[in-house]
């Protein structure tokens, strides 16, 4: 499961088990961040995909630095990791990742500021149109989902207030359910927390999504 749903999942359960508390409030809050979590992940994949695509039609023709690791595989194992050993490890095969993904961008961007080499990769794209058309069909999708989870996330706290306040409220008139709603609040409160790294998420892949774009226009 992705870093930015664990809170989410955490949450679900803890509200299953709340049978004394009315959560209509809370259930509204928790389907919000839910929508938005997997939006956010889904436009990952579409940019992922499309980015793949990109660069190994542009490497085709010309030579880019190469990925000593692809994306999947390094996510795969920060999702994985739990021992401080192992995460540290699994940080600097990221850094790396990074590292070696703006090398790629910026070896691209050289290629592409050079007039007679951004004519070779305009023909390539050209005579490969429906693979260059579906590179930029996934990263218009990314970017149109990055669009409105920032959207989105924006009536997010409102929503985590309410249900925060609805909670308590509830602890109030009935005090026997302080136990399940210390649980829920618990719960509700990493969730809101999570939304940070979504956001970021969000706003990176959007901003990547839109230089993509930006390139295809002269490309198909």
């Amino acid at each position: 499961m992705k870093k930015y749903l664990i809170a989410l999942a955490l949450l679900i359960p803890v509200i299953a088990m709340a049978g004394e508390l009315n959560m209509a409030v809370t259930d509204d809050f928790v389907n919000s961040v839910k929508a938005v979590e997997e939006n956010v992940e889904e436009a990952g994949e579409l940019l992922d995909n499309a980015e793949e695509t990109f660069y190994t039609l542009v490497d085709s023709i010309v030579e880019l630095p190469e990925i000593s690791t692809p994306k999947e595989e390094v996510m795969a194992v920060l999702d994985s990791v739990t021992k401080k050993k192992d995460i540290k490890a699994a940080e600097e095969l990221y850094e790396k990742y990074l590292a070696e993904t703006a090398a790629r961008e910026e070896a691209f961007l050289e290629l592409w500021n050079n007039s007679e080499t951004k004519q070779g990769i305009v023909t390539y794209f050209n005579n490969s149109e429906e693979i260059a058309l579906s590179i930029k069909e996934d990263a218009q999708r990314a970017f149109d989902l990055d669009t409105q989870v920032l959207k989105d996330l924006a009536d997010l706290p409102e929503k985590f207030k309410a249900a925060s306040e609805d909670i308590a409220n509830q602890v109030k008139a009935d005090p026997t359910a302080a136990f399940s709603a210390k649980k829920v609040l618990s719960a509700i409160k990493e969730a809101n927390e999570s939304l940070k790294a979504t956001k970021e998420k969000a706003t990176q892949q959007k901003e990547t999504a839109g230089k993509l774009l930006n390139w295809l226009k002269d490309l198909v």
